[in-house]
């Protein structure tokens, strides 16, 4: 049985009385999952508690928080997302770049052309061209938005900053970087495969080894100091630089500060294959087996928003929204609209 077939029994069983109000200890598939009531502290079977949450107050949230959601153009399909703080953009499958959301510096405006990866910030946005330069558009007035020339494979926006990785595995940063988020490591050996930026701080994945940072990275845990990791995101909160990473052989390590847990819940799951940070809440897209290309969202942090059912392939989180691709393509957010984060294109 899935995961999520698990987790609906358990609230069919009895084992969830009242919505809110959670039982202080259960067994799911053989493993003891517990969680205390009436804290904004997710444990163990926060994830039971929120299922029976979604189902007693579907139909009572603020509308401004559920418009838009499941809402997407039937012509299109996507292959990749990222989310900044307020707007989002995401690629189609025939290569072409929208946005929505916040345009207030026009980081919302997608150029033309085609495009490999895209990331959103505060308020500006980069993506890489097919011919695997990068352009910038959006807030430029401490130079975030002014990319280098040469040819990249992977790129990250944060609040004042954005490095990208070249063609060679090395890292390039440019714009405004007081707390040394510019300070790229500059070992020749060393090949990336993976950024995220956030307010402060960048991260890296190696090819092999432990993730590099640089900048501030918070004070309350640092960087993991071993083992491999698939995928990174980090969140925009002024003074947070929440990052979060998925290990390559299953989990997801968490450092930095801010508001969200660092602690992941207890998932009866094999491995994630996706990571998305907000401000106060972490998503990720977890699959029962180590070669899975899609799987269920799960969500924790102190935002309880409850993720939409069936599988995913990717997923991004902006302050207050998320966004992610079902696996046939499809675009789904949920969260905040106050800005438009959920008027998907």
């Amino acid at each position: 049985m899935s995961q999520r077939g698990r987790l609906d029994d358990a609230i069919a069983g009895g084992w969830i009385v009242g919505g809110e109000a959670a039982v202080s200890a259960v067994k799911v598939a053989g493993r003891q999952m517990t969680r205390i009531a009436g804290l904004d502290r997710w444990s163990t079977a926060d994830l039971v508690g929120q299922r029976a949450r979604t189902a007693s107050s579907r139909g009572k949230r603020d509308t401004e928080d559920r418009d838009g959601r499941d809402s997407t153009s039937n012509d299109s399909r996507y292959v990749a997302i990222n989310a900044g703080s307020y707007h989002t953009c995401a690629i189609r499958v025939d290569g072409t770049l929208v946005c929505w959301g916040n345009n207030e510096h026009g980081q919302a405006t997608a150029p033309d052309g085609t495009y490999t990866s895209v990331a959103a910030g505060l308020g500006h946005s980069c993506a890489i061209r097919s011919d695997g330069t990068v352009t910038c558009w959006g807030d430029n007035r401490l130079g975030q938005a002014y990319a280098p020339a040469g040819f990249y494979s992977a790129v990250a926006a944060g609040a004042t900053h954005s490095c990208a990785i070249g063609a060679l595995g090395n890292i390039v940063c440019w714009g405004y970087g007081p707390e040394g988020q510019l300070d790229a490591p500059e070992d020749s050996f060393t090949r990336y495969s993976a950024i995220a930026a956030s307010w402060d701080s960048t991260c890296a994945l190696p090819s092999f080894g432990k993730v590099i940072c640089w900048g501030d990275v918070g004070f309350l845990r640092g960087p993991p100091l071993f083992g491999n990791f698939s995928d990174i995101d980090a969140n925009l909160s002024v003074g947070s630089g929440l990052t979060c990473a998925t290990r390559t052989l299953g989990g997801i390590e968490c450092w930095g500060g801010g508001t969200a847990p660092f602690d992941m819940p207890s998932f009866l799951i094999q491995s994630f294959i996706a990571v998305a940070v907000g401000v106060s809440h972490v998503c990720a897209i977890g699959t029962d087996s180590f070669a899975g290309i899609a799987g269920e969202i799960f969500c924790w942090g102190l935002w309880p928003y409850d993720p939409p059912g069936g599988e995913f392939t990717a997923i991004a989180a902006g302050s207050a929204h998320v966004c992610a691709i079902r696996l046939g393509g499809n675009l789904v957010c949920w969260g905040q609209n106050r800005l438009g984060q959920l008027n998907l294109p």
